[in-house]
């Protein structure tokens, strides 16, 4: 096996460099031919140098270009990726530009005036904008204005016809306003950089459409530089997915529900969570699911947010955490009105991220049914009890989305 090993090296490095053999080979014969002095090996010797001595210029030619091209190429694809670090470099800058704009245009203030759709809808087209500058910036400004931008979107859709004000929901203009000075934070950070650096400079060939169709469509390819990714695609362990959620827990209040969901709906995953509440040290079920219904519809909750509350007692001054989570039904279909009528509906719901059952339904202090949501008021040492009791289920869990 070692032997094979050593044979498949050698071989790949005389494909490699063919050409130093063959000037070796040439090298030798020609030696081997002075010293043996053979009068007719002498005469062929001669016949072939003189043929090879006219054929030179163009063979040289062609090793030139052959040689040539694999330089020729690096010098292109270098080329290309300093211009593309070019290009970031100064769109970063028109990007961090916008991103001080918009943090002087709406910055951290307390809540006073209710939230109203004239400014909703500035607030979105200004994100929108700052999105469509981040385009040719640092690819990670870019994917993060536009979840941010997405959420919003989402945010407004929802609230089209009325914007919530009740009990359970309360949205200010200086919510808001907090909410996306937070996240340009973040935006700017990010176009503070270039945002990666290509592992290697292979162009791989890609097809445009399924390889399947090759044989009845012609061009089906392009070429891409390995490592530069310009795809809005947001990997579950994505540390921009971590840094996105854990802002809007930072900067949103008990009574933005429906924000924390429309933020969830552009990348509806639990991993972000699980990542920020294994740092936290603490853990609540990211999705509850709960029986078949009908043999069709499976309910399920998931959690799109939460936050941290500190109770202080008159009489003592003994000051109490909590943890205000909203969970959510995500799908087209509506259950939880119908289904859930109180914390004891929740008995039978698992969660099936780390696939076990550790919400104690007596440990829930408080209970709400928002909408097709639900709002759980429960001790922070409760959930901290909790993490120590799934802690390697979800490493695990963390491990295999790696």
């Amino acid at each position: 096996m070692e032997m094979s090993y050593f044979m498949r090296k050698k071989f790949d490095w005389i494909i490699k460099y063919w050409w130093l053999v063959l000037i070796f080979i040439v090298i030798l014969y020609l030696v081997v031919v002075s010293i043996l002095n053979i009068s007719e090996l002498n005469r062929i010797t001669t016949t072939f140098l003189s043929y090879f001595n006219k054929m030179i210029a163009p063979l040289g030619v062609i090793l030139g270009l052959i040689l040539g091209y694999p330089l020729l190429k690096r010098k292109l694809i270098d080329s290309y990726i300093t211009k593309q670090f070019e290009i970031i470099h100064d769109n970063n800058r028109i990007v961090r530009k916008e991103c001080l704009r918009l943090k002087e245009k709406y910055p951290v203030k307390y809540i006073s005036q209710s939230l109203n759709q004239e400014f909703l809808v500035e607030v979105i087209d200004d994100v929108k904008k700052l999105n469509e500058l981040a385009i040719d910036a640092n690819p990670d400004s870019y994917k993060y204005s536009y979840l941010l931008y997405k959420s919003l979107h989402t945010f407004g859709e929802q609230t089209k016809n009325e914007i919530p004000n009740n009990f359970n929901e309360k949205y200010y203009c200086e919510t808001v306003s907090t909410f996306v000075f937070n996240h340009i934070e973040q935006i700017y950070r990010y176009s503070k950089s270039i945002g990666f650096l290509p592992k290697n400079s292979i162009i791989k060939e890609k097809p445009i459409l399924s390889s399947k169709l090759n044989k009845y469509v012609i061009e089906n390819k392009y070429y891409q530089v390995d490592g530069i990714d310009y795809s809005l695609s947001y990997k579950k362990a994505s540390a921009l997915l971590v840094a996105f959620f854990s802002t809007n827990i930072n900067c949103l209040n008990t009574d933005n529900g429906l924000l924390f969901q429309s933020c969830y709906k552009p990348v509806p995953s639990p991993s972000p969570f699980a990542r920020i509440m294994y740092n936290q040290n603490i853990y609540m079920p990211l999705v509850l699911e709960g029986e078949k219904l009908m043999n069709i519809l499976i309910p399920k909750l998931v959690l799109v947010g939460y936050v941290r509350q500190k109770s202080t007692k008159i009489e003592s001054g003994i000051s109490v955490h909590y943890l205000i989570c909203h969970y959510a039904n995500i799908s087209h279909g509506g259950f939880v009105k119908g289904c859930i009528k109180d914390k004891q509906s929740l008995s039978t719901y698992k969660d099936t991220y780390i696939e076990e059952t550790v919400l104690n339904i007596a440990d829930i202090e408080d209970f709400n049914i928002n909408g097709e949501g639900i709002i759980v008021k429960i001790g922070e040492e409760k959930a901290m009890k909790y993490f120590n009791q799934v802690k390697k289920s979800l490493c695990n869990k963390m491990d295999k989305e790696i």
